[in-house]
């Protein structure tokens, strides 16, 4: 038996999530969206039930790590890295998040969890399927940018080291089109139902999950037994609200709180060109349906800051902040060549310099993000990676007839920059 649960909150080695939740990646049960390096088991290899039961030592033995400490697990260091630098982790805001439900957990006398319910979901993930092939993004991500890898022989794009450690673990899926998380969907509904009663936040991946058959099927299990107090958060490209027989606005209408994260890089063709093929126009359309048709949707614009819309990117946010759209400023680490950090220095000079004066007109709350991710920028020197970005683009530009320097003018000096150095 563990007294005093809630003291567990207030120390630096316990998480609230693995006891009370369940996030399912590319066939790997692992504790959460910031730690894919350790796997609880494989849903191809062994059921839900099988995974999450006191049969599992290597569940029990990080959950046992959470409540005796003195550290996290080497596999946290995300958190523990954020934690150290004063910011807040992953850790820290599910612990505020979900710390009331650490009174309903109880535990046997070797200190393992007696009974394992999931409350959130952070993370169902079903399969890599996407409609688009977006420049930053890895094939592991997108079905698409593996196809087009496969049909024009081209090589898979890099990864971090950091990206390659916890990738070891999927390094077999890799050089699939299509990674299938389930042999047998049924698991997942037949565990989905049995956790349905204390299910209170799902987030829904992909690929795109709005083209996923699989997350449709999970909505109607919910409404079916009347759960429409579930909250709902989606990251997606919007550019689909419809799939078969299922339409989304008619389905949202039911659920009283509904979180959309739509990933928007640049406006109209600039988005199209990093986000290929996403018709603006259809995105346009269906932000408007929404507001129309669910007004309690609530809607947040993502935009991830890289070298293609390091000048494009301020455009996009007049267009949302005009619309009332709230943006969150993502800066984007890897892969390295497309970080703003791979930019020279006289480059990094005008980017910082375009976004200043961006500022007189952006809205006050929005300077701290810019200043966030000019000072990230500067961090770092990769410069050296900047050819391969140049690389990169070109491949792709050849089999999507695409044209960088068209769509983007502005990279045309960063290009002759990289060839006198």
């Amino acid at each position: 038996m563990i007294s005093n649960k809630k003291r567990l909150l207030d120390t630096e080695h316990f998480c609230i999530l693995p006891f009370v939740s369940s996030r399912i990646w590319h066939t790997a049960v692992v504790p959460c969206c910031v730690n894919h390096e350790t796997v609880f088991g494989r849903t191809t290899e062994e059921s839900l039930e099988e995974i999450y039961s006191n049969d599992n030592s290597i569940l029990k033995d990080f959950r046992k790590q959470m409540i005796n400490g003195p550290k996290l697990s080497e596999s946290c260091q995300r958190c523990t890295d954020c934690e150290r630098s004063g910011v807040k982790s992953y850790r820290q805001v599910n612990n505020e998040k979900y710390g009331h439900l650490i009174n309903e957990l109880d535990f046997d006398d070797q200190g393992n969890l007696t009974e394992f319910k999931v409350h959130m979901w952070d993370g169902v993930g079903y399969t890599n399927l996407c409609n688009l092939k977006c420049r930053m993004c890895h094939s592991y991500l997108s079905t698409t940018n593996r196809e087009e890898e496969v049909k024009h022989n081209l090589p898979m794009k890099s990864v971090s080291i950091i990206q390659k450690k916890q990738l070891e673990n999927f390094k077999d899926l890799l050089p699939k089109v299509l990674i299938n998380s389930f042999d047998n969907i049924e698991d997942l509904y037949n565990f989905f139902y049995d956790h349905i009663d204390t299910t209170k936040e799902i987030k829904f991946e992909g690929g795109e999950p709005l083209i996923m058959e699989e997350h449709y099927k999970l909505l109607m299990l919910l409404l079916d037994q009347g759960k429409t107090d579930v909250i709902l958060n989606y990251p997606t490209n919007l550019t689909k609200l419809k799939l078969k027989d299922y339409d989304c606005i008619e389905l949202w209408k039911q659920f009283k709180q509904i979180n959309i994260c739509v990933s928007l890089d640049a406006f109209d063709l600039q988005n199209r060109y990093i986000r290929h093929p996403a018709d603006w126009t259809q995105i346009v359309s269906n932000l408007e349906r929404i507001r129309k048709e669910c007004p309690h949707v609530n809607l947040t614009v993502q935009t991830t800051i890289q070298i293609l819309n390091s000048f494009a990117a301020t455009k996009l946010h007049k267009w949302a902040t005009d619309l009332e759209l709230p943006v969150n400023f993502v800066f984007l680490k890897y892969p390295l060549n497309m970080s703003l950090t791979s930019l020279s220095i006289e480059y990094k000079n005008k980017v910082k310099q375009h976004w200043n004066e961006y500022k007189i007109q952006a809205p006050i709350h929005t300077h701290k993000d810019i200043d966030g991710f000019l000072k990230m920028m500067e961090a770092e020197d990769t410069s050296e990676t900047l050819g391969e970005f140049f690389t990169l683009m070109k491949e792709r530009d050849r089999v999507r007839s695409e044209n960088l320097f068209e769509t983007f003018p502005e990279l045309i000096e960063l290009d002759k920059n990289d060839k006198r150095n």
